[in-house]
């Protein structure tokens, strides 16, 4: 039954890994998978974190990782590698319905790890965040395989991979540190003192590991962190409280699912001898992130992303404890069998009431269209990527981090941006916009992508000025010459 499970939930990504091609969040493209690529291939847009060594490339460096065997094998084509980088993160991925199954046994029983799994697998939410790359996704990954580890105490191996496993939650989210923190007291203090010292030990060696990853990427050790830390207090929330004490997240929770988190957060309250840590680690994280303070547009849904699949491990204890409870009732298997997925399929379409409230006024729009939604300015680079008569390309088809940056268009060629044009239209061969009808001379209109429009200069004799001062960085005006933070710096 559990292989049956699995099979199920590969299968569900792997078609969503296929088949669509949109983004949660423009961090997924110019905070990781922009620099796989400029780490793999040798060039990629640098933002500004990037220049001042204030992001950790350890997300970036597991997805270089997985990108470099594209490289390697020749496959070095955007429509080969992007659905294979997405393929590759859902199989990853498939280890959080694993540990939801070790997580529901060892807490009950064989068949509340049964129904863990199955949430775990077909739950739309967690089936549309498998194939991204962000932190919260790497960071859920390794917080249900640490808390899944650490209920097999009798194991040395298993305990100091949880013990190491839990620090990297925090290291690769910051703002999960409250997680981290909780989950690493409450299984330290169930210990042995022997399992506990073994169990420490390896959490400082992750500490120790993230110390010396960082000093030989960017030259100091922890300096992303601090410095990313400087920043906000002094640039981006500077002059503002934010929107501490938000009860938004409490309220997407609602939102995403018809209210089902609410019913199994009060569920775990009701079974709380047997969810009380699944329950503490859920409300520590919303608790903690409803205290940091953040600007309204920041609240964003995926940052609690590690709630739902701990959510979905407390919904399979509480079936398994009703089901014990209800055992004429055998009806309720089927009901939960059959609704469950239902609900997923209507979220996965973006049919349930409120959907799109989740991400509401926030800086990319997820949710008001279903997961397997194919971005047309995504899709333009892509047809860009196959042109022969490509010289430049200027997208000025909104802000520039909802492009798809050199990841997507795979040319070693200048790419102009809203925030770095082009010194003026003679430059470009090619112009990505929101306007069907752009007046520029010698320009004609090509093709449309959904709302995105392709212009090109169909003169293969025009003689193309060369620009340069053309460069990859990103500036980001108020933080580019007014800070001076100290530690390693991006050449």
């Amino acid at each position: 039954m559990l292989w049956l499970i699995i099979a199920a939930g590969a299968a569900a990504r792997i078609v969503t890994a296929l088949i669509s091609d949109n983004i949660n969040h423009p961090d997924e493209i110019f905070q990781i998978l922009e620099q796989a690529h400029r780490v793999v291939f040798g060039y990629g847009i640098i933002p500004w974190e990037f220049q001042l060594s204030a992001r950790s490339w350890l997300v970036p460096g597991f997805m270089s990782v997985c990108l470099y065997p594209f490289k390697l094998l020749g496959l070095d084509n955007p429509n080969i590698y992007i659905p294979g980088i997405k393929i590759i993160m859902s199989l990853l991925s498939m280890s959080i319905i694993y540990s939801a199954y070790f997580i529901g046994k060892k807490l009950l029983s064989h068949r509340a790890g049964l129904w863990a799994a199955f949430f775990c697998a077909l739950w739309y939410e967690i089936i549309y965040f498998s194939i991204r790359p962000l932190g919260e996704v790497w960071a859920a990954v390794f917080c249900m395989a640490a808390l899944a580890l650490s209920l097999n105490p009798k194991s040395n191996r298993a305990l100091m991979a949880a013990g190491f496993l839990v620090v990297m939650t925090a290291a690769v989210r910051m703002n999960y540190a409250p997680i981290a923190a909780a989950l690493l007291l409450l299984i330290a203090v169930k210990l042995d003192s022997t399992a506990r010292k073994r169990y420490l030990v390896a959490a400082a060696a992750a500490v120790v590991f993230v110390g010396l990853f960082e000093t030989v990427t960017l030259g100091t050790p922890f300096i992303s962190y601090i410095n990313i830390y400087q920043y906000n207090k002094t640039f981006f929330m500077a002059g503002s409280f934010g929107s501490a004490f938000s009860f938004e997240y409490i309220m997407f929770l609602a939102y995403a699912s018809l209210f089902i988190y609410w019913l199994i957060i009060a569920g775990g309250i009701v079974f709380w001898r047997d969810n009380r840590l699944l329950i503490i680690v859920i409300i520590v994280a919303l608790v903690s992130h409803i205290l940091i303070p953040a600007k309204k547009h920041e609240l964003d849904y995926r940052n609690i992303f590690v709630v739902i699949p701990l959510l979905m491990v407390s919904a399979g204890l509480i079936a398994d404890r009703v089901m014990a409870y209800l055992k004429p009732l055998r009806l309720l298997h089927i009901v939960l069998i059959l609704v469950v997925p239902a609900i997923s399929v209507a979220g996965s379409m973006a049919l349930l009431p409120n959907q799109s409230m989740v991400y509401h006024n926030k800086i990319y729009s997820a949710y008001n269209k279903n997961i397997f939604h194919k971005n047309g300015r995504l899709m333009a680079y892509r047809y860009l990527y196959g042109l022969d008569d490509i010289v430049n390309v200027f997208d000025n088809a909104g802000e520039w981090y909802y492009g798809g940056g050199y990841y997507y268009l795979h040319r070693d060629i200048p790419l102009y941006l809203k925030a770095t044009p082009p010194p003026s239209p003679g430059y470009v061969s090619h112009i990505l916009s929101q306007n069907r009808y752009i007046i520029v001379s010698g320009i004609r209109f090509a093709r449309s992508f959904g709302d995105f429009h392709l212009h090109t200069r169909p003169d293969t004799n025009y003689v193309y000025p060369v620009d340069t001062a053309f460069t990859y960085k990103i500036p980001q005006p108020g933080i580019d010459d007014s800070l001076n933070i100290s530690g390693g710096q991006e050449k």
